[in-house]
């Protein structure tokens, strides 16, 4: 008990009392170096009595209120009732005063700690906060304390995050068998576990392949027996040459892309609207248009993002890119939870990352902070849009299309203002008591509120009432647009687009997601494990056209890593990363790390260019290997992660 009332005294104490009472002659810091009594002292007590009593509701699976014990660097976090631990100084510790069930938190909620555990916790304290076996730099510490993520060396390290590097094309003892680099590098794996390439397909079985994969359609009998029976050596290049040059093939690689890019013609239920989409086919088109013509996949992601924000002449084309952003669902028209899958599409769709799981906290396993979260809130919130979208038809059918509809659009607007003129006038002569307006044109009048347009057949019960003027005028008006319905010009199409806002969003942070509680400030901006510390805020406009181009650039290591595996996974029915939308902790390593390097490498030397990705990976023997089933494979390689 003596002890208890001591640690309670160190609690509550002034700091001058707390460094008498530790018996050391001042507070402790944090040690350089975890003696082995300090080490025994956190395994045999600290962390079996953190783990019964916190961690099932403050760990990595949990997390409640921000609060994590299971993680060194998270105890120095700031909390609303000021630092969690001050290491040598318990009055200045959170935790102790909430396990003491000194003010209005009061924690472990089952019931208040037993004195003898509440003692270990404080003399861990004063100790210095020692845990064995973890590496907490000063710099974390003091990030934790003032409320900043910190972004360890270990986390900069993963291997997702890490600059793509040309590797060394690798020896392999049957370089017969190896036409490409791709060959050597999936046979370098096989060979490690003593496996021999698959035998090669018949070629009506490789002509098959190729059209499937990349027409998705069969060939037809006379198609397969000419690839039979051309015996030149060129006749493969031939034919993958002759099906990319194919319309189709846009057709079959632009349903894979409108999959990631969660294409739909409908909104999902949004109440009474319309819930279709009547301009979402231009982004298709635009997708098949932009594999079939082979455009450099870091303009196929500006495009996509920031179209509106490109100087692009006459063809007005692009502008149908946005559809990307555009064409989700509207989630009962919440524009917090619209923004959320906008960030979530384009963080998963080209960075592999599940970002959005920061939108309510810190993300639990990857280095995103929920600022980061809101960095790239702030520039969809800076973005709108385009009301009425933009015409992307020549300008020789658009023009005339919009200089119809301006006139359509003002005879409609000096319509809907002098009928609404006359029901005001009514309105306010019923207002005054005048006499001179009938019961019938009082009960009309209640039967729709101020500012709302009556349905026909009050309109035309409401006219006798009007002023002749005003009525002749209204029908003037009304033949007006009736003529100009008669002969409309041919509709142009139109695009799904976005645009900036006047004014960008200075975003903050919502805690807990939650948009009335609003946090700190945070810059408009990309993700700070993949900025390095010169990270740069976004000041063009609402900053999409800067995050487009972040993300295409060469240096990113994400993105031609995440294409190319994509593309494999098509082609080979899986990924060389077999999470194909989550290149961090929680997804799968790539089962030829080096390889996917190669092809991520030669993919941005190429000019980005997706096509000769195809034909790089089909040329190669690898490619042309049969599926025929060899028992010895089998058993060394069950779920063929070698290839």
């Amino acid at each position: 008990m003596r002890r208890y009332l001591g640690a309670l005294a160190a609690i509550c104490a002034p700091a001058a009392l707390v460094i008498g009472l530790s018996g050391t002659g001042g507070a402790t810091q944090a040690p350089t170096k975890i003696t082995p009594a300090q080490a025994e002292f956190f395994e045999a007590k600290v962390r079996p009595l953190l783990i019964a009593a916190c961690v099932s509701c403050h760990g990595d699976k949990l997390a409640q209120s921000g609060v994590r014990l299971d993680d060194p660097v998270s105890l120095f976090k700031k909390t609303s009732a000021g630092p969690l631990v001050t290491a040598g100084d318990p009055s200045k510790s959170a935790l102790l005063h909430v396990v003491s069930f000194m003010g209005k938190i009061k924690m472990p909620p089952t019931g208040k700690l037993k004195p003898e555990q509440i003692a270990i916790l404080v003399d861990w304290v004063k100790m210095g906060v020692p845990w064995p076996g973890a590496k907490v730099s000063e710099a974390a510490k003091k990030a934790a304390e003032a409320g900043d993520y910190f972004i360890t060396d270990e986390q900069r390290k993963f291997w997702s995050f890490q600059p793509v590097r040309m590797p060394t094309i690798p020896k392999v003892k049957r370089a017969g068998w190896a036409v490409s680099p791709v060959d050597r590098f999936i046979l370098a794996k096989l060979e490690a576990k003593k496996i021999a390439p698959a035998p090669p397909a018949d070629r009506r079985t490789l002509a098959r392949r190729a059209y499937f994969d990349l027409l998705g359609l069969p060939p037809t009998l006379e198609q397969v027996d000419a690839f039979v029976n051309d015996k030149s050596p060129e006749a493969w290049p031939n034919l993958v040459d002759s099906l990319l040059a194919s319309k189709h093939y846009g057709e079959r690689w632009a349903r894979y892309w409108l999959d990631v890019a969660r294409y739909a013609d409908s909104k999902g239920y949004v109440f009474t609207e319309d819930r279709m989409y009547p301009n979402a086919y231009t982004y298709r088109e635009w997708v098949i248009r932009a594999f079939n013509e082979d455009l450099p996949y870091d303009q196929f992601i500006i495009q996509q993002l920031a179209a509106d924000r490109l100087e692009l002449g006459e063809d007005r084309r692009p502008l149908a890119a946005m559809g990307f952003l555009t064409v989700g669902r509207r989630f009962l028209n919440n524009a917090h939870d619209i923004i959320d899958d906008r960030i979530d599409v384009t963080m998963r769709g080209f960075q592999a990352l599940t970002v959005n799981c920061a939108r309510c906290h810190d993300h639990k396993f990857d280095p995103f902070p929920t600022k980061d979260y809101y960095s790239l809130y702030g520039i969809f919130a800076s973005s709108t849009e385009s009301n009425p979208p933009p015409t992307i038809s020549p300008r020789a059918l658009s023009a005339p299309f919009e200089e119809y509809n301006a006139k359509v659009i003002d005879t409609q607007k000096q319509l809907t203002g002098t009928l609404q003129s006359q029901i005001g006038a009514l309105r306010a002569k019923v207002r005054a008591n005048d006499s001179t307006v009938p019961e019938a044109a009082k009960k009309i009048l209640q039967k729709f509120r101020v500012g709302m347009q009556p349905e026909e057949p009050d309109r035309k019960a409401l006219l006798p009432f009007f002023e002749k003027e005003s009525v002749a005028k209204m029908s003037g008006l009304e033949a007006k647009l009736a003529e100009l319905t008669k002969s409309p010009p041919p509709t142009p199409e139109f695009a799904m687009a976005m645009q900036d806002t006047e004014r960008p969003v200075e975003p903050r942070v919502f805690k807990r997601g939650n948009p009335q509680n609003p946090g700190p400030n945070t810059p408009r901006a990309y993700l700070q494990i993949l900025s390095g510390p010169e990270r740069k805020e976004f000041k063009e406009g609402s900053g999409r056209l800067e995050l487009a181009q972040a993300i295409a650039s060469k240096d990113n290591p994400l993105t031609a890593r995440v294409m190319v595996n994509r593309i494999w996974l098509n082609h080979f029915g899986n990924g060389l990363v077999r999470t194909p939308s989550d290149f961090a902790t929680r997804g799968d390593k790539p089962t030829h790390p080096e390889l996917l390097d190669y092809l991520s490498s030669r993919f941005v030397e190429s000019g980005w260019s997706i096509k000769k990705l195809h034909r790089l990976l089909m040329l190669s023997n690898t490619y042309k290997q049969s599926s025929q089933f060899v028992p010895q494979s089998f058993a060394a390689d069950p779920e063929n992660m070698l290839v």
